[in-house]
C-alpha cells in the first residue's frame, strides 16, 4: 500500500469492496471549530481529549499518567503536528477458502427443521456468499481438507496447494464454486496444518502475480487439527498462519469456526497470529446469513496495515521519524485516538497486540500496524501524521 499526497481533509470512502484509509494533518490549526477535525474541541492544546495539557492519553500533560503511556502526543507543549495529507486505498481481495470436510461435518445440525446436517448449512451458506450481489469484485477460490484418505495419504501439502477452483472474481466464479462444494462430502480426520500450509503457499504464488490485490486465506473449520502429525497442536497451526503473516509477500489468515454452542475459542489464536485479530464464530441461527456477512466483512478489511513513511517535498527539509505518529478515528463516535508506537512485532504482543512500529527502526520505510490494531480498523480510518512525538507504552 502506497501514500499518495492529496489536499485537504480526506474524507471516509465506504463501498462493498474498499475503504479507503486517511492521513490527515495539513495545515493543522487550532482554531478549527469542529470538534472531528484536526485542531478542534477533541484534539486541543488546552484541555481538549487527547491534548497536551489534560489529555487522556498520555502521561505527560495526562491527568495521571495513569493511562500507561510515556511521551509524546501534542508536543508536550501543547502544538499540534502538522504535515502533508496523505490518502490511501486498501487493496481489493483475493481470498483462497480452505474448507473443512471432515466426517464431524456430517453430523446433524441441531435445531433443524428438516433435519440436516452441519455440511449441507455450509453448502448453503458459501452458495449464498459466492452469490451476493455484495461479493462482486472479491476473488474466490476453493479446496478441501482432508483430500487422499486419511493419515499418511491426506498429509502432503501438495493436495492443498491446487485449488479445486482457482481463485477468480465474483459473480464470475460463483457457478464453478458452487458446483465444487456440492460434489464434496464430508470424510476422515482434520489435517489441519498441511491443509494450511498449502493454502498459504498457492497464496504466496498467487500474490506476486496479481499485483493491487490483497492475497488472504479463509480457513473455515468445525475443529481442531487431529492428524499430520498424529498429535497436532493448535499451536503449530497458529505458527503456519504466523509466518505466512510475517512473510512476504504478506498473506493474512482468517478463521471462520462453526460450531454448536461456541467452543472453538482457540480458532482465535490462529486468526492473531495471522493478523487478523479474532475468528468468526458462526453457532446457531441464520448459519447461511452469518457466513455471507462474514466472509463480506473478511473483504471490506483495510487487510494492509503497511504503510510508506512520509517523505518530504523538500529535501533540504527531511521529516524526523521521531516525529511520526498514527492515530485511529472510530467511524461511529469520530473520536481521534493515538496508537502507541511499539518496539517491532515482539512489541506488539507485549502491548497486547496493540500498536504500530517501523519495518526498520535505523533507515524506516514503512509504518507497520500492530494485528490487533488492524483488524479494529474496519470501523474507522487511520491517520498518519508528522511534527510531534509519538505516545508510546511505559512498559514497550
Amino acid at each position: 500500500m502506497s501514500l499518495k499526497p492529496s489536499r485537504g481533509v480526506i474524507a471516509m470512502k465506504y463501498s462493498s469492496r474498499t475503504l479507503a484509509v486517511l492521513a490527515v494533518c495539513a495545515a493543522c490549526s487550532s482554531n478549527k471549530p469542529d470538534g472531528n477535525t484536526i485542531g478542534g474541541s477533541d484534539i486541543t492544546s488546552t484541555g481538549g481529549a487527547n491534548s497536551g495539557s489534560g489529555g487522556a492519553l498520555f502521561s505527560s500533560g495526562g491527568s495521571s499518567g495513569s493511562t500507561g503511556f510515556g511521551n509524546g502526543g501534542a508536543d508536550g507543549g501543547g502544538k499540534v503536528c502538522k504535515g502533508q495529507d496523505f490518502a490511501a486505498e486498501a487493496l481489493p481481495v483475493d481470498m483462497y477458502i480452505m474448507f473443512d470436510q471432515s466426517s464431524s461435518m456430517g453430523t446433524s445440525y441441531p435445531g433443524a427443521n428438516p433435519p440436516t446436517t452441519w455440511w449441507a448449512v455450509a453448502q448453503q451458506a458459501v452458495e449464498g456468499f459466492v452469490n451476493n450481489p455484495q461479493a462482486a469484485g472479491i476473488g474466490v477460490g476453493i479446496q478441501y481438507f482432508p483430500l487422499g484418505g486419511v493419515d499418511p495419504q491426506s498429509c502432503p501439502v501438495s493436495l492443498y496447494q491446487t485449488p479445486d477452483v482457482p481463485v477468480a472474481l465474483l459473480p464470475g466464479n460463483a457457478a464453478a464454486l458452487t458446483k465444487s462444494i456440492q460434489s464434496h462430502v464430508p470424510e476422515a480426520f482434520t489435517p489441519t496444518i498441511p491443509a494450511l500450509t498449502g493454502a498459504v503457499n498457492y497464496m504466496k504464488t498467487w500474490g506476486p502475480a496479481h499485483a493491487g490485490r490483497q492475497p488472504v486465506v479463509v480457513l473455515v473449520t468445525d475443529g481442531y487439527p487431529t492428524e499430520c502429525p498424529a498429535m497436532p497442536d493448535i499451536t503449530d497451526v497458529a505458527n503456519v498462519a504466523k509466518d505466512a503473516y510475517n512473510g512476504d509477500p504478506k498473506i493474512l489468515t482468517f478463521v471462520v469456526g462453526f460450531a454448536d454452542e461456541g467452543g472453538l475459542d482457540n480458532l482465535d489464536q490462529i486468526a492473531a497470529a495471522g493478523g487478523t485479530g479474532k475468528s468468526f464464530q458462526i453457532t446457531g441461527g441464520d448459519l447461511g446469513s452469518q457466513f455471507t456477512n462474514a466472509m463480506l466483512s473478511i473483504a471490506t478489511t483495510p487487510l494492509s496495515c503497511s504503510f510508506d513513511v512520509p517523505t518530504s517535498s523538500d529535501p533540504a527539509n527531511p521529516i524526523s521519524t521521531d516525529l511520526v505518529s498514527v492515530h485511529f478515528i472510530s467511524a461511529a463516535t469520530k473520536i481521534d485516538t493515538e496508537v502507541p508506537k511499539v518496539n517491532g512485532l515482539g512489541g506488539c504482543m507485549l502491548n497486547n497486540n496493540v500498536g504500530w512500529y517501523f519495518d526498520d527502526p535505523s533507515t524506516p520505510k514503512k509504518v507497520l500496524i500492530c494485528p490487533g490494531t488492524c483488524s479494529s480498523f474496519s470501523a474507522g480510518s487511520i491517520s498518519i501524521r508528522y511534527g510531534c512525538a509519538p505516545i508510546v507504552p511505559i512498559t514497550n
